[in-house]
């Protein structure tokens, strides 16, 4: 499902036995990889010399299709009063995105590369309805 915090595609993937992060050093400078908790969250920060470079990399999530949900899923609730209606689960939009890595010179894009693809599947909402007059209700 995308997420709040950050654009989608950019989000971490926990996929046990399947997506592994790794990364390269490419430069000859040490790096310091720093985790740690911070409330409810985890903060990971890679740190190290800054360089010279006059480069700027970016991330840029590019939306290229966008998925409707199904219609809701109506489940009759007897134990609700007439009419009444409760979003049991929201429905979510789904989308294929595709991230790429642009590198900048002096603010000038020099180099694009497609890094992900992914796609979040739309997810249907479900709410419970109150019985209508039409519905026979069950005792029990």
């Amino acid at each position: 499902m995308p997420l709040g915090y950050v654009e989608p595609g950019q989000d971490a993937t926990i996929s046990e036995g399947y997506i592994d992060f790794k990364f390269r050093n490419n430069t000859d400078r040490a790096c310091l990889i720093s985790a740690s908790v911070v409330g409810n969250k985890i903060v990971i920060k890679l740190l190290g010399a800054k360089s010279d470079s006059k480069r700027d990399v970016r991330l840029k999530s590019v939306v290229v299709e966008r998925m409707s949900p199904p219609a809701d899923e109506i489940i009759v609730d007897n134990t609700l009063p007439k009419g009444a209606v409760e979003v049991e689960r929201e429905p979510v939009q789904g989308m294929k995105v595709v991230v790429y890595r642009e590198t900048y010179e002096s603010n000038k894009l020099i180099e694009r590369e497609k890094i992900s693809e992914d796609i979040y599947k739309p997810v249907q909402g479900r709410k419970r309805v109150g019985p209508s007059n039409n519905d026979v209700a069950e005792d029990g």
